[in-house]
């Protein structure tokens, strides 16, 4: 006897609302309401009051019709919204609860479109999916999408799971999965394993109808980690029951599955607390247990038990599924069914609801009976509706085939992609080190070339400090010696003409005191400019030039100068005129010079130009012997000046920047 299916939806879909969390979205609208109606709200949430179902609802009609008389709409709300959750959470389909929900929803009263609003059309949607009304359920759910519209993150992917079970029930796993899919990342960012073991299991049950069987194993693995991990036993132990059915279903390995429900129900001595909802599925695994091994009274007694729960629930959906089971087993012992009504009536159904796999079990059950009743007619009709659906299946079991086909060549496909992808960033990565690398060395060699000019620069021009240093020891002594014999030759020549005379009683010129006294004056003035000091650095430029033009270089000068620097500076800026004109004048065979001085944006502007016909600057910089040059360069420094020197064969030009 064939079993597959027979309880696989059944231990699968509990999961439609194991995860709801009405309980933790505790309306905040509570604190408006008086004392009296919060401590009745509070009576609806306690799960003991509702052992007495009639009267626990007729209170509630009582409550709420006085809410709606009194027009107080946020209260019948939230009374509402109490009842809902309560059975919800113990997934039960209570058609009070539903009725008067989708009135309150429909009527639109004038009320706060807030979680507790929207919380409301995620009941019906769950009671009606309870209620094997899944199409209902279906547009119920995508009414809490559309009122929440991602204002409550939990409440968008909670609807969103129950949307994608109900396109289980309706032989729509395609749309499940993509559904799935998607918030199985959500809930994987956001840690929440016992979400995410429902969501696993979920899809798992889509791989199921899809007949990818491999798909759907690996997704029953990850939702047993995530319920251990969230320790969360009774959907752990509810997986495993219908992980034990849909393995057998597929495999038909009668000892391991066996085996697997011993180990099982082993485990489960060791849950401390378990509830109804534990009980009704190990009893159901238990009933499965007794049919494989032929025990037949005993498969029929658990079986019996695992619906008691779902009677006293009313869960309709639920228990068809192990009335189902319960015929096989009478079947399978009495050759012969106990209700054959209500087996068509079970098979119509299931048929109604996409169900196609437990009609045509079903339908098989009504042909094996019909042929027994010798009711050939019968026989041809179901024999003919059962392999109908088991085309059907088949067909879904190709899709199924081909479905794992694809997904694992799509997985190989991006692995490959990956691997390219890999590849490529790795080679892209050598490249860009060796690139890296390379442009290193060359800063490297960079820097050590340029380090290396360097200190040869600063060799180079310590040697040429050294050589300016010696050679102005000399020029100093050459001026001494210089000094001296102009002393010698010429005022001590004088001087003692003059006392020769006075020995010898003759009489002395004016002209000659005079003669010897201007010897002595241009022998001062060389040697400092006094001038400097009494008439300033204007007029001394201005004496300057005119002393070149009468020796033969026509100098003129252009001075705005408002005695801006120190003495010691002017000095300096004189003497570097000085050595300037005394160059052109000795090796630039210019016949005119021109001196500018101005002051421009806080510093003054030197220029000091001929029309000689110039030198090479950079080997003239770099000859020790050329003095003047490197007088000029070091006097610019002491001042702080930015010095430029251009020369071509039309004239030289000497520009300084002198901060003021």
């Amino acid at each position: 006897m064939r079993i597959i299916g027979i309880v696989r939806m059944k231990f699968c879909v509990f999961f439609l609302s194991l995860f709801l969390f009405f309980s933790c979205n505790k309306s905040k609208n509570d604190a408006k309401n008086n004392s009296n109606f919060l401590k009745n709200a509070e009576w609806f949430s306690d799960i003991n009051n509702y052992k007495n179902q009639k009267k626990y609802q007729n209170k509630f009609i009582s409550i709420y019709n006085e809410c709606l008389k009194k027009e107080d709409y946020e209260n019948a709300k939230l009374l509402l919204y109490k009842y809902g959750a309560l059975v919800s959470n113990m997934y039960l389909h209570d058609s009070v609860s539903v009725t008067y929900t989708q009135k309150f929803l429909d009527h639109n009263f004038s009320v706060k479109k807030d979680t507790t609003f929207v919380l409301l059309y995620y009941v019906c949607a769950n009671q009606l999916s309870y209620a094997n009304k899944q199409k209902e359920a279906i547009q119920w759910a995508k009414k809490t999408l559309y009122h929440n519209a991602l204002q409550n993150k939990k409440i968008d992917i909670r609807a969103k799971n129950l949307l994608g079970v109900c396109y289980n029930y309706t032989n729509e796993p395609k749309k499940a999965i993509e559904i799935f899919a998607k918030i199985i990342t959500i809930a994987e960012q956001e840690n929440d394993y016992k979400f995410l073991g429902s969501l696993n299991n979920n899809m798992a049950y889509a791989y199921d109808m899809l007949c990818a069987y491999n798909e759907s194993e690996k997704m029953y693995k990850k939702a047993a980690y995530n319920f251990l991990k969230a320790k969360d036993t009774t959907s752990y132990f509810s997986l495993q029951t219908t992980f034990a059915t849909n393995n057998f279903g597929q495999k038909k390995d009668t000892l391991q599955t066996v085996r697997f429900i011993d180990s099982l129900l082993k485990e489960f001595q060791n849950y401390s607390q378990p509830g109804e909802l534990d009980h009704s599925n190990i009893y159901g695994v238990k009933s499965l247990r007794h049919f494989l091994l032929k025990q037949h009274d005993s498969a029929l007694y658990y079986i019996d038990k695992s619906s008691n729960y779902y009677r006293k629930s009313n869960n309709s959906f639920y228990l068809m599924f192990n009335d189902m089971f319960a015929d096989q087993i009478y079947f399978d012992k009495h050759k012969k069914l106990k209700n054959k009504q209500k087996t068509i009536a079970m098979a119509e159904e299931f048929l109604a609801n996409e169900s196609k796999f437990e009609s045509q079990e079903l339908y098989h059950l009504l042909y094996e009976n019909a042929k027994i009743e010798n009711n050939t007619t019968e026989a041809l009709y179901y024999r003919d509706k059962e392999i109908e659906l088991k085309d059907a299946t088949l067909i879904q079991n190709q899709k199924g085939q081909l479905f794992e086909i694809d997904k694992k060549y799509q997985a190989e496909k991006k692995e490959k992609l990956l691997s390219q992808q890999q590849a490529l960033i790795y080679k892209n990565k050598t490249l860009i080190i060796g690139l890296l690398f390379a442009l290193s060395i060359v800063l490297l060699g960079t820097f050590l070339f340029y380090t290396r000019k360097r200190k040869q620069e600063i060799q180079a021009e310590a040697i040429r400090q050294e050589q300016f240093t010696f050679q102005l020891l000399q020029n100093t002594e050459e001026e001494r010696s210089r000094i001296a014999s102009e002393l010698h030759d010429s005022v001590n020549h004088d001087l003692l003409n003059i006392k020769n005379s006075l020995i010898n009683g003759k009489s002395i010129e004016v002209s000659d005191v005079a003669s010897v006294i201007e010897e002595v004056r241009n022998i001062s003035r060389n040697l400092h400019p006094a001038v400097l000091e009494n008439i300033g650095l204007e007029a001394s430029i201005e004496n300057l030039c005119e002393r070149l033009t009468e020796i033969g270089l026509f100098t003129t000068c252009e001075i705005e100068y408002n005695e801006e620097l120190s003495k010691a500076k002017e000095l300096q800026l004189y003497r570097i005129i000085q050595e300037a004109l005394n160059n052109t004048l000795k090796h630039g065979k210019a016949n005119a010079a021109k001196v500018i001085l101005t002051t421009q944006n806080n510093s003054l502007h030197l220029e000091v130009k001929d029309n000689g016909n110039g030198f090479d600057v950079s080997q003239q910089l770099n000859n020790p012997k050329s003095f003047g040059l490197q007088s000029i360069l070091q006097r610019a420094k002491t001042i702080a000046a930015k010095i430029n020197i251009d020369s071509t064969n039309k004239g030289t030009v000497i520009l300084l920047k002198i901060p003021v």
